[in-house]
C-alpha cells in the first residue's frame, strides 16, 4: 500500500504518543475516524483535538480503515 492510499485511521491509546500522532496526521490531511482509550474520558479529550469518534470498548474498533496505529 502507497502512503498516499492511507486516508483513514483509527488509533488505540490516547496518551502522548497517540496524541502526537493523531495531530500530525490530521496536519498531513488524514483522518482519524475513532479514538480507543480504556478510559473514555481521554479518548474524549483526543477526539476532540481531531474530530474522531471515542470509543472505549476494543470490539468497537472498526475494520473500515486504511490504518490502526497501536500507541499504547
Amino acid at each position: 500500500m502507497d502512503l498516499k492510499e492511507i486516508n483513514k485511521i483509527s488509533i488505540i491509546g490516547a496518551g502522548n504518543v497517540a496524541t502526537h500522532l493523531a495531530l500530525a496526521f490530521v496536519d498531513a490531511g488524514k483522518e482519524i475516524v475513532q479514538v480507543f482509550s480504556r478510559n473514555l474520558i481521554r479518548a474524549e479529550d483526543l477526539s476532540a483535538k481531531c474530530g474522531a469518534v471515542p470509543i472505549n470498548d476494543i470490539l468497537e474498533v472498526t475494520n473500515d480503515v486504511d490504518l490502526i496505529v497501536i500507541a499504547v
